[in-house]
């Protein structure tokens, strides 16, 4: 028998979300963040063996279900942290705990560091700190990253003929 998932849509003041909901709704609340290019849908089989909790897995903006942001607004860490407090606000929820994965795992760290009193755990999935490099090459790098942005609206989205290659495509990284 395959758990109980439910599927929702989380209208936000500045952007509309996905998630996913496991467990019950008097268990103890855990936002679950997934990594860079992944979706909610990477917690579908930890989630229902974390008894006692309620699971809001999110899809964060540009990933899964969840809309784009408009063209000029931003992907930074602050900027899915806000999105993650907007959500809990939304669900009612003052406290709660986080479990992230990789960039999920970053923004639960920017989350439980500006915002202790409300973080009651943190679970971390392959967590790491954004590389820093001397301060000499800060603004090229910037100014690749700014580049970078520009070049999307001219990028070609990727098409995969299949399912499976799609699948393979996302677990080979930015390598296929």
């Amino acid at each position: 028998m395959s758990p109980v998932v439910e599927e929702i849509r989380l209208s936000l003041p500045h952007i509309e979300l996905a998630a996913h909901i496991f467990g019950p709704e008097d268990g103890l609340p855990v936002i679950a963040l997934h990594g860079w290019l992944d979706n909610a849908n990477s917690f579908a089989r930890l989630a229902p063996k974390l008894t006692g909790l309620r699971i809001v897995a999110l899809d964060f903006a540009g990933h899964g279900h969840s809309d784009h942001r408009p063209r000029g607004a931003g992907y930074a860490l602050a900027d899915y942290a806000f999105d993650v407090l907007c959500v809990a606000e939304q669900l009612g929820w003052e406290r709660f705990a986080l479990l992230g994965h990789s960039l999920g795992a970053i923004v639960s760290v920017v989350i439980a560091g500006s915002f202790p009193e409300r973080v009651t755990r943190m679970g971390l999935i392959d967590g790491i700190v954004a590389r820093s490099g001397p301060e000499g090459d800060a603004a090229e790098r910037m100014g690749q990253a700014l580049q970078a942005q520009l070049d999307l609206e001219h990028k070609r989205k990727s098409v995969h003929p299949t399912l499976d290659r799609a699948v393979e495509a996302r677990m080979k990284g930015l390598v296929a």
